[in-house]
């Protein structure tokens, strides 16, 4: 079987460049950069630019900033910021993330999973409220929520790491699957 090849950050940005029918220099001069420097970048002869000239470059190709990053090979400085912030707890949430996709979880359903464990953590947490007071992401609550979402699909290969944090709460899907998570534990 033969590994599928990704695309540099040059070859990705060339191919959505001209798929949109944009010449090099129009580009260029949309996203500041140099025509020569980022006709090097497309052929893979210089590195990619900085986050905020990739961001801007993912903007007007309407691609999305998070892929066009790694392509590059640099993480978001948002995600950075989380990760130093809550460093036990966003690595437990990737490694999940991972066995996931190990275990034949596409990676779409990873993203459609994460997604509803943060509009639960966000109604538990309080919605609506304004972006001064907003609540913090609980990398806890959605790694347990992970967690058991493991332990239903592989019920075999369920782990024993837990977060010591999770709260109960509000009454939510999330909030009962962590109660009866804490039940077959404390058995």
């Amino acid at each position: 079987m033969t590994a599928t090849r990704k695309s540099t950050f040059g070859e990705q940005v060339r191919k959505l460049r001209t798929a949109r029918g944009t010449s090099l220099r129009r580009f260029a001069d949309q996203v500041s950069l140099s025509q020569a420097y980022l006709s090097m970048v497309e052929r893979d002869k210089a590195p990619p630019p900085t986050e905020p000239r990739i961001l801007a470059i993912a903007e007007a190709l309407d691609a999305n900033p998070d892929e066009l990053l790694a392509s590059g090979g640099r993480v978001s400085s948002d995600v950075v910021d989380l990760i130093v912030r809550h460093p036990k707890h966003s690595a437990e949430l990737l490694r999940r993330l991972s066995e996931l996709e190990e275990h034949g979880t596409d990676a779409e359903g990873v993203l459609r999973l994460l997604a509803r464990v943060v509009e639960l953590l966000a109604d538990r947490l309080g919605a609506g409220t304004t972006s001064k007071d907003a609540p913090v992401f609980d990398f806890c609550a959605a790694s347990e929520a992970l967690r058991l979402y493991m332990a239903r699909k592989f019920p075999l290969e369920e782990t024993d790491a837990r977060c010591e944090t999770v709260e109960s709460g509000g009454g939510s899907e999330a909030d009962e699957d962590v109660n009866k998570g804490r039940e077959r534990t404390a058995r």
